[in-house]
């Protein structure tokens, strides 16, 4: 937060690390959960979120860009 928080605050979505590869890195991870018969309930939501900022058109951002996420839902 201490480093992202700032960026946010003055809507700065530049990535430093991109979301899309962000979603590639958790896809990988939850590939791996699965193969091990093994359930991670809050990765599988965390995903999702990921999921729908990148289909927002958000991808290209960095990972700060889950702040559009909760502004579209409400989320406080």
């Amino acid at each position: 937060m201490d480093a992202f928080m700032p960026k946010m605050i003055a809507g700065d979505f530049n990535a430093t690390f991109y979301m899309k590869h962000f979603i590639k890195d958790l896809g990988i991870a939850e590939d791996e959960i699965k193969s091990r018969d093994f359930k991670l309930e809050i990765l599988d939501q965390f995903l999702k979120q990921c999921r729908q900022v990148e289909a927002m058109g958000y991808g290209d951002e960095g990972t700060q860009s889950l702040l559009h996420w909760y502004e579209k839902n409400n989320v406080a």
